[in-house]
This record gives structure tokens, C-alpha cells and sequence, in this order.
């Protein structure tokens, strides 16, 4: 996984946006089979795109999903709404924060998540 700061503010929600989001939590994703199904480190599986037998997972559109993502991230965390826009921040220290925005929760979440992926790349190299 490769996730690089340009470009998550602009990032749309959607497929691409939910399995950066997957792979920064560690989930492992299997890209091999259509719909790309996301295993969890509980070993729930749900898939990510088109419908199918299995849960839709989609961070970037769904607030429970979006949700979850907060619960299990571990950090401090602040949700608040400017102007219409919602602004989440994950803070781990002093030196390992950010921000994500958005449109709506569920999008702002999931750039504040990548955000600390490539952060924590970069200060600690995983």
C-alpha cells in the first residue's frame, strides 16, 4: 500500500477511497475476485464495490461504517462542523496528527485516516 498525501484532500468517496482506507487499517483486501472483498484483523468479511452475498463496507458513504473506523483507530478524536463542512482530527501525540474534510462525516473520516497512514509511514517508516 502506498498512500501519498497529495491529493487525499480531493480524494472523491467511493471504491478507490474505501480500500486505501481498508489497507491503512491493515486489513487485508483481496483484489483477485470480483467484488474485492476487505477481511478485518476479526476475521468479518465484507465487500467493497458492487453488491453481492457478503456486507457492503464503504467507509466513505456510510456513517456506521465511518464510525467504526473512528472506534478503532484508538486515538483522540474531534468531530465538528464549519460552515457546513465536517472536520474530523486524530490525534496519537504531538507529533503524529491530522485532519481529514469533507463534505460529509463519512469522507472526512476516511481522509483524516489516510492522512495518519501516510504520516506514520513517513515519521516511523510502517
Amino acid at each position: 500500500m502506498e498512500i501519498n498525501l497529495t491529493g487525499i484532500d480531493t480524494m472523491p468517496a467511493g471504491k478507490e477511497m474505501n480500500t486505501l482506507v481498508a489497507e491503512a487499517m491493515g486489513w487485508a483486501v483481496n483484489r483477485n475476485v470480483t467484488p474485492w472483498i476487505v477481511t478485518d484483523p476479526k476475521g468479518n468479511v465484507r465487500t467493497i464495490g458492487e453488491d453481492s452475498s457478503f456486507v457492503k463496507w464503504s467507509p466513505s458513504t456510510d456513517n456506521g461504517d465511518a464510525m467504526a473506523i473512528v472506534s478503532a483507530t484508538n486515538a483522540e478524536c474531534s468531530i465538528c462542523i464549519i460552515h457546513g463542512r465536517h472536520l474530523v482530527e486524530f490525534r496519537y501525540s504531538p507529533e503524529l496528527k491530522a485532519e481529514g474534510m469533507g463534505d460529509t462525516f463519512a469522507v472526512a473520516v476516511c481522509r483524516a485516516t489516510l492522512k495518519i497512514a501516510a504520516q506514520r509511514r513517513l515519521l516511523y517508516g510502517s
